[in-house]
Protein backbone atom coordinates (compact mmCIF):
# COMPACT_ATOMS: atom_id res chain seq x y z
CA UNK A 1 0.00 0.00 0.00
CA UNK A 2 0.84 3.35 -1.35
CA UNK A 3 0.45 6.50 0.91
CA UNK A 4 0.67 10.01 -1.12
CA UNK A 5 2.38 12.88 1.30
CA UNK A 6 1.01 15.45 -1.08
CA UNK A 7 -2.85 13.92 -0.72
CA UNK A 8 -2.46 14.49 3.24
CA UNK A 9 -1.23 17.99 2.71
CA UNK A 10 -3.83 19.22 -0.41
CA UNK A 11 -6.83 18.02 1.97
CA UNK A 12 -6.45 19.91 4.65
CA UNK A 13 -6.46 17.25 7.62
CA UNK A 14 -3.81 16.71 9.66
CA UNK A 15 -3.70 12.78 10.13
CA UNK A 16 -4.89 9.88 7.53
CA UNK A 17 -5.92 7.04 9.45
CA UNK A 18 -5.53 4.08 7.42
CA UNK A 19 -6.29 -0.11 7.79
CA UNK A 20 -5.74 -3.07 5.46
CA UNK A 21 -4.49 -6.46 5.12
CA UNK A 22 -1.38 -7.45 3.81
CA UNK A 23 -0.01 -11.23 2.68
CA UNK A 24 3.58 -11.81 3.97
CA UNK A 25 3.17 -15.90 3.64
CA UNK A 26 6.49 -15.86 1.41
CA UNK A 27 8.19 -13.96 4.21
CA UNK A 28 11.18 -15.48 5.42
CA UNK A 29 12.13 -15.25 9.36
CA UNK A 30 14.92 -17.31 11.11
CA UNK A 31 14.59 -19.88 8.26
CA UNK A 32 10.56 -20.29 8.09
CA UNK A 33 7.56 -18.65 6.63
CA UNK A 34 5.77 -18.10 9.88
CA UNK A 35 2.75 -15.79 8.49
CA UNK A 36 0.58 -17.86 6.50
CA UNK A 37 -2.94 -16.07 7.18
CA UNK A 38 -2.76 -12.33 6.22
CA UNK A 39 -1.23 -9.40 8.81
CA UNK A 40 -3.57 -6.97 9.63
CA UNK A 41 -1.82 -3.47 9.33
CA UNK A 42 -3.82 -0.43 11.14
CA UNK A 43 -2.25 3.37 11.92
CA UNK A 44 -2.08 6.83 11.11
CA UNK A 45 -0.01 8.88 9.02
CA UNK A 46 -0.08 12.68 11.04
CA UNK A 47 1.36 16.33 10.10
CA UNK A 48 2.32 17.29 13.64
CA UNK A 49 3.08 21.09 12.84
CA UNK A 50 5.11 20.55 9.44
CA UNK A 51 6.64 17.22 10.82
CA UNK A 52 4.95 14.02 9.29
CA UNK A 53 4.77 11.24 11.62
CA UNK A 54 3.90 7.43 10.72
CA UNK A 55 2.12 5.18 13.61
CA UNK A 56 1.72 1.35 12.61
CA UNK A 57 -0.03 -1.39 14.49
CA UNK A 58 0.30 -4.51 13.72
CA UNK A 59 -1.11 -7.60 14.34
CA UNK A 60 0.34 -10.96 12.56
CA UNK A 61 -1.06 -14.74 13.39
CA UNK A 62 2.48 -16.79 13.50
CA UNK A 63 2.64 -20.20 12.67
CA UNK A 64 6.18 -21.65 13.68
CA UNK A 65 7.75 -24.55 15.75
CA UNK A 66 8.96 -24.84 19.50
CA UNK A 67 12.27 -24.56 19.12
CA UNK A 68 12.79 -27.59 21.53
CA UNK A 69 10.26 -30.52 20.61
CA UNK A 70 9.61 -29.31 16.90
CA UNK A 71 5.54 -28.93 17.91
CA UNK A 72 3.39 -26.97 15.48
CA UNK A 73 2.55 -23.35 17.55
CA UNK A 74 0.14 -20.76 16.68
CA UNK A 75 0.22 -17.31 18.67
CA UNK A 76 -0.79 -13.67 17.60
CA UNK A 77 2.22 -11.47 17.39
CA UNK A 78 1.66 -7.79 17.85
CA UNK A 79 3.91 -4.40 17.67
CA UNK A 80 3.26 -1.37 17.41
CA UNK A 81 6.13 1.58 15.51
CA UNK A 82 6.32 5.17 15.54
CA UNK A 83 8.20 6.78 12.79
CA UNK A 84 9.28 10.25 11.48
CA UNK A 85 8.59 11.02 7.73
CA UNK A 86 11.21 13.33 6.23
CA UNK A 87 12.59 14.22 2.42
CA UNK A 88 15.83 16.12 4.27
CA UNK A 89 18.14 15.02 6.77
CA UNK A 90 17.28 15.40 10.33
CA UNK A 91 19.47 14.66 13.78
CA UNK A 92 17.98 11.96 15.00
CA UNK A 93 18.50 12.56 18.63
CA UNK A 94 15.10 10.29 19.73
CA UNK A 95 14.22 6.57 19.92
CA UNK A 96 11.91 7.58 16.69
CA UNK A 97 12.80 5.90 13.18
CA UNK A 98 13.32 8.26 10.18
CA UNK A 99 12.00 7.45 6.96
CA UNK A 100 13.43 9.24 3.99
CA UNK A 101 11.41 9.91 1.25
CA UNK A 102 12.08 9.52 -2.42
CA UNK A 103 8.98 10.40 -4.14
CA UNK A 104 5.69 11.89 -2.60
CA UNK A 105 4.61 8.33 -1.52
CA UNK A 106 5.65 6.26 1.15
CA UNK A 107 5.56 2.22 0.80
CA UNK A 108 3.91 0.70 3.71
CA UNK A 109 4.11 -2.87 2.85
CA UNK A 110 8.30 -2.73 3.06
CA UNK A 111 7.89 -1.00 6.54
CA UNK A 112 5.62 -3.04 7.73
CA UNK A 113 7.58 -6.40 6.71
CA UNK A 114 11.17 -4.83 7.91
CA UNK A 115 9.43 -3.61 11.50
CA UNK A 116 7.72 -7.47 11.59
CA UNK A 117 11.00 -8.92 11.44
CA UNK A 118 12.79 -6.83 14.04
CA UNK A 119 10.10 -7.30 16.70
CA UNK A 120 10.18 -11.26 16.03
CA UNK A 121 11.85 -13.35 18.51
CA UNK A 122 14.47 -15.83 17.53
CA UNK A 123 13.16 -19.07 18.54
CA UNK A 124 9.43 -19.74 20.04
CA UNK A 125 8.62 -22.42 22.84
CA UNK A 126 5.09 -24.56 22.94
CA UNK A 127 5.69 -23.69 26.92
CA UNK A 128 8.10 -22.39 29.26
CA UNK A 129 9.34 -25.88 30.58
CA UNK A 130 9.11 -27.73 27.17
CA UNK A 131 12.00 -30.83 27.73
CA UNK A 132 12.62 -31.34 23.85
CA UNK A 133 13.36 -34.22 22.57
CA UNK A 134 15.65 -36.95 23.84
CA UNK A 135 19.28 -36.46 21.94
CA UNK A 136 19.39 -40.09 21.83
CA UNK A 137 16.31 -42.03 20.49
CA UNK A 138 14.45 -38.23 19.67
CA UNK A 139 11.01 -38.90 21.54
CA UNK A 140 9.30 -36.30 22.98
CA UNK A 141 10.12 -35.91 26.36
CA UNK A 142 7.11 -33.53 27.47
CA UNK A 143 5.08 -36.74 26.67
CA UNK A 144 7.07 -39.29 29.28
CA UNK A 145 10.71 -40.65 30.03
CA UNK A 146 11.64 -42.02 26.57
CA UNK A 147 13.74 -45.23 28.38
CA UNK A 148 17.21 -44.48 26.98
CA UNK A 149 19.79 -45.49 29.24
CA UNK A 150 21.89 -42.19 30.01
CA UNK A 151 25.94 -43.30 30.09
CA UNK A 152 27.71 -40.35 31.98
CA UNK A 153 31.11 -39.44 30.28
CA UNK A 154 33.69 -40.49 32.93
CA UNK A 155 35.59 -37.53 32.83
CA UNK A 156 31.91 -36.07 34.43
CA UNK A 157 31.88 -38.57 36.65
CA UNK A 158 33.21 -36.69 39.48
CA UNK A 159 31.36 -33.50 38.94
CA UNK A 160 27.92 -36.21 39.34
CA UNK A 161 28.97 -37.15 42.56
CA UNK A 162 29.17 -33.43 43.40
CA UNK A 163 25.82 -32.89 42.47
CA UNK A 164 24.19 -35.60 44.06
CA UNK A 165 25.15 -34.75 47.30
Amino acid sequence: MKISINRLRDSGKTEFPFSYDLDLHDLECSYDRPFRDPVHVSGVLADRAGILELTLEIEAPVTTQCARCGKEIHFMHRTETKNVVSDQELSNDSDEEIIYLKSDEIELDEIVSSSLLLSMDMVYLCSEDCKGLCSECGADLNLGPCGCKKEIDPRLAKLKDLLEK
